[in-house]
């Protein structure tokens, strides 16, 4: 139902800015209706779409509870916001070896290898009552999250064709927001059950793994997305991911 709702905003929007009476035309490729039937219709990127829901949620649960967690641990306050503080600078860090590691590896594997540091970094808020605990989640956490934010766009790049992007880039956005409003409040939930923040790191972790491993099986040879032909030329197929 989220990526649905994530595919029908991005309809709406597309097509309510369209001035042409061709929105094909003003979009310079296919029409918006053919562009999302095709991306739901492939694999690779509805199990894109999917990782980006569960990967959102993570997200947003773990920056929403990552303060009350290590207070909770035993830090203080302002001890617990230093720290998270470092998570922020250590963003960069994240981001700035990405050109040479996609390169090796492609952005699929990198994103697979980020979501997996994330839910380690979630991992350490459970022995955060020590500092040396506390920041290593502030400098795994960083890194992954700052690595996969820069990595949404590439990856979907790879996914769709270029005159499809922006709108089909749109829709992944949607529905890592999603994900990241429900997110919480399922957290909030589970704390009022279980009246620990222990649950809810774990399934920040689990959520992260599962977002992982939507993305961990290699697209098929012949992607089900890709650039329509032009008049003359072959179907180009996107670059692997």
């Amino acid at each position: 139902a989220t990526i649905a709702a994530a595919f029908l905003i991005a309809a709406v929007f597309a097509g309510g800015g369209t001035a042409s009476a061709d929105p094909a035309a003003a979009r310079g490729g296919r029409p918006v209706t053919t562009a999302l039937t095709a991306a739901w219709r492939s694999q690779p990127a509805r199990g894109w779409l999917l990782a980006t829901v569960t990967g959102g949620a993570a997200t947003d649960t773990m920056l929403t509870y990552q303060v009350p967690a290590m207070i909770a641990a035993g830090l203080s306050p302002a001890t617990a916001a230093v720290i998270t503080g470092i998570r922020g600078i250590a963003q960069l860090a994240g981001r700035l070896p990405l050109g040479r590691i996609i390169r090796r590896f492609g952005a699929r594997r990198t994103i697979v290898a980020a979501s997996i540091l994330a839910a380690a970094a979630a991992l350490t808020l459970l022995a955060s009552r020590q500092v040396p605990a506390a920041v290593a989640y502030s400098l795994l956490g960083g890194a992954s999250l700052g690595a996969i934010s820069a990595l949404q766009g590439i990856y979907t790049q790879q996914l769709v064709a270029p005159q499809d992007l922006g709108l089909l880039f749109g829709a992944q956005q949607a529905a890592y927001g999603a994900g990241g409003a429900l997110g919480p409040a399922l957290g909030a939930a589970l704390l009022a059950v279980t009246s620990s923040y222990n649950p809810v790191i774990i399934t920040i972790a689990v959520a992260f793994l599962a977002s992982s491993a939507m993305l961990i099986r290699p697209p098929p040879a012949s992607p089900e997305v890709c650039r329509p032909p032009s008049p003359g030329h072959p179907a180009e197929l996107p670059a692997p991911p």
